[in-house]
């Protein structure tokens, strides 16, 4: 039998006794002012929207730590109260801050409203690989019929 017969005969067969290991699908998680002060967990490649409202005028997001988080495309339009998209880029803990300052502030008369911060922890882990193994074979798959006793 030629080498190129035996070797798809036998990747073949490795689909049937070998595992499959996969990775769970990312998730997208949506952060709020009631979500203020906790602790979120992500996994790699999950996507983090902040969604703060327009109650507040939001500084731009700073990042503890730039290499955990990608932006979402520079090209993307971002919906009314959403500040922020990022995706988990790398595994690692960030610390995400902004702070607001209340609408009523550009009135006249300006209000006395105080500004609030907004933190929350994020701790991106890499996701816990599935393992899909094939079902247990009958004891005689796999065997020749023993034709030599006829």
């Amino acid at each position: 039998m030629p080498k190129k017969y035996l070797m798809l005969a036998f990747l073949a067969l490795s689909f049937l006794i070998l595992p499959i290991t996969a990775t769970a699908a990312a998730k997208e998680r949506t952060v709020t002012l009631a979500d203020s002060n906790k602790k979120i967990s992500l996994n790699v490649n999950d996507t983090l929207s902040i969604e703060l409202g327009t109650s507040y005028s939001w500084s731009p997001i700073k990042l503890s730590n730039q290499k955990v988080f990608s932006h979402a495309p520079l090209n993307a339009l971002l919906a009314i109260g959403v500040q922020a998209v990022l995706k988990a880029a790398a595994k690692g803990t960030v610390i995400l801050t902004t702070v607001g300052t209340p609408a009523c502030r550009q009135a006249k008369p300006a209000c006395a409203a105080p500004s609030r911060l907004f933190k929350i922890t994020v701790v991106v882990t890499a996701p816990k690989p599935i393992v899909v193994t094939p079902p247990p074979r009958p004891a005689d798959a796999g065997r020749l019929p023993n034709f030599s006793k006829r």
